[in-house]
């Protein structure tokens, strides 16, 4: 079982000082170092929440929760029975958590201006760009990045970072159902669910989760 939540990085500034107090000194001063406030804000919040929703989760307090990290930067938190990942976009951050299956989640403001025909040529599969420019004009933009977040969800999960982004391809059937093919995995032992999210109007997001 995995939970998906998200909140809006849109606070008021009373709420944002409140949030900013169950920050970690390093947090704080990453927040601080920020060039505009606007990104500042949308740090303080996401990661405050972040903390909370996993102090809910563990059942322990907010300054409980100590992260590490991997190698390619990842979160995680040692010697808790617990998985999550993080993504945010414009005003929207969107939380998954889980027991123990690894899981990635990301998410896209569709009102953003890139140019995703072009990203797809260079980074996607044949039969990805194929995917989207075959599709009508008015919907190519959200198949883009529809596959975009499949991938990227994909590769937060496993950890490895937008480097692998070439290497994992997605399918999908005639009932509209996703799969992942990773080709750099010569011996695929794990099958993967992937979640479409209904977040809000002008977002598309993706959750995946180890089976």
């Amino acid at each position: 079982m995995f939970y998906v939540l998200q909140t809006t990085l849109d606070k008021t500034r009373a709420e944002i000082e409140r949030l900013r107090t169950i920050l970690s000194a390093d947090e704080q001063a990453r927040a601080d170092a920020f060039h505009f406030e606007r990104d500042a804000r949308r740090y303080i919040v996401a990661r405050a929440t972040l903390r909370s929703i996993l102090a809910q989760y563990l059942t322990c307090t907010t300054r409980e929760i100590i992260f590490s990290y991997t190698a390619a930067g990842k979160p995680h938190i040692d010697h808790m029975p617990c998985a999550f990942n993080v993504s945010h976009s414009h005003e929207i951050a969107v939380y998954a958590i889980t027991r123990k299956n690894q899981i990635g989640i990301d998410m896209e403001y569709t009102g953003s201006a890139i140019q995703g025909e072009k990203i797809a040529q260079r980074y996607f599969s044949q039969r990805e760009y194929e995917v989207v420019v075959s599709t009508p004009p008015l919907e190519r933009h959200h198949m883009f990045i529809r596959i975009w977040t499949i991938k990227e969800a994909y590769l937060k999960a496993t950890g490895r970072g937008i480097a692998g982004l070439e290497s994992i391809e997605v399918m999908c059937d005639k009932e509209g159902k996703y799969t992942i093919l990773d080709h750099d995995d010569d011996s695929p032992r794990t099958t993967w669910f992937v979640q479409q999210l209904h977040i809000a109007a002008g977002y598309i997001g993706t959750c995946v989760v180890e089976c």
